[in-house]
């Protein structure tokens, strides 16, 4: 976490971009990377292609006050298509959900 805020403050007039992996169940990483950016004031851009970021919307609200964008890939709308293709992913309503609840906070 050290070396992401020395990253940080070097780097003032960009954004960074966050992307959650499968793998991020089980770690649990990004919440913390987030608490850095946000003790940093730093602009964040969240790319989602599940709806683990709701477990995120406290440090997304405190970060919006800054910058703060959450974007969901959505390739398909028909949660059965969408099952076929990638099963291991959460379907479309489930981001669609998290969408929802993003946008309502």
């Amino acid at each position: 976490m050290d070396l992401l805020s020395k990253e940080l403050y070097h780097k003032r007039n960009n954004r960074t971009t966050i992307s959650y992996m499968p793998v991020e169940r089980a770690l649990r990483l990004i919440h913390k990377f987030l608490q850095v950016i946000a003790s940093q004031n730093f602009p964040v851009h969240v790319i989602a292609k599940s709806n683990l970021v709701k477990r995120d919307t406290d440090i997304l609200q405190e970060l919006s006050e800054m910058y703060a964008v959450v974007s969901f890939t959505i390739p398909y709308t028909h949660d059965f298509l969408f099952q076929k293709i990638a099963p291991k992913t959460p379907i479309t309503s489930e981001r669609f959900k998290a969408m929802t609840m993003l946008a309502h906070q």
